[in-house]
């Protein structure tokens, strides 16, 4: 896989654990470590079987032995201290996390079991175990936050950055919104368009974009560079939400 950012980093360490590894992030983060030929163990940790099904028939294990795939939660504290221990795990990159908007003002509590009581359980499990690092995915949501979901992560951020120290060295990045990713914006104006019209929440919103392969850049580079304690911000350019729309389809009507 190329690398947009053009950045120098090797692997450090010998286990990564991804917490939601399904994702798209996790899964890019996955497909750049054993396309760069690493020799790490990878350790793809989420709750969906369907997902965990699918995704191991992608990475055989005759072809790819150091993939390896977990069922579990992170709101199960038991479950993550198993799976660090078993695979020696000394790098946890976090992006599990209920991420839509919408759904978590409909689920609040669910929200904030799985954003932050999951993300208490990934820094307990990383200190009993003997973790060296986490790096964890926020989102730009975290900053000043009217939403549930802005909530939740703000808060675990705050989580991950106390936790840093005595041997453990934590690290988050604050993300815009990942391009294409699942559930995000442009799929669903893709598979709108073909109505002629295009929802529209606000027409004065914004949005601070990320590419896939930038987003996975940031994660290895953070993982090899970040000393800890500290928040790292891509910077990243903005553009209207009515603009993509426009550029989806052109021939849409806006629906407000």
């Amino acid at each position: 896989m190329k690398n947009p950012l053009n950045l120098n980093f090797g692997f450090i360490g010998h286990s990564y654990l991804i917490t939601g590894g399904t994702g798209s992030l996790g899964k890019g983060i996955v497909q750049r470590l054993t396309q760069a030929n690493s020799t790490v163990r990878i350790v793809v940790f989420s709750r969906g079987e369907e997902k965990q099904q699918q995704m191991a028939q992608e990475y055989p294990q005759s072809v790819y032995p150091n993939v390896h795939f977990v069922i579990g939660d992170i709101c199960n504290l038991d479950s993550l201290q198993i799976a660090c221990k078993y695979y020696d795990v000394d790098i946890i990159i976090h992006a599990a996390a209920m991420k839509h908007v919408d759904v978590c003002e409909r689920n609040p509590s669910e929200c904030l079991r799985v954003n932050i009581d999951g993300t208490l359980n990934v820094v307990k499990a990383a200190k009993q175990v003997g973790v060296k690092r986490i790096v964890g995915i926020s989102t730009d949501k975290a900053t000043a936050p009217s939403s549930a979901y802005g909530y939740s992560k703000g808060m675990a951020e705050k989580i991950l950055l106390q936790s840093n120290g005595n041997g453990l060295l934590v690290s988050a990045i604050r993300y815009g919104n990942v391009f294409g990713s699942s559930g995000s914006v442009i799929p669903r104006f893709l598979k709108d368009k073909g109505k002629g019209e295009l929802g529209i929440t606000d027409i004065n919103m914004s949005r601070f974009s990320i590419t896939l392969d930038e987003a996975v850049d940031v994660v290895i580079f953070t993982a090899k560079n970040a000393l800890g304690g500290e928040v790292l911000i891509p910077k990243l350019p903005s553009y209207r939400i009515t603009d993509v729309a426009t550029a989806v389809g052109p021939q849409c009507r806006q629906k407000r």
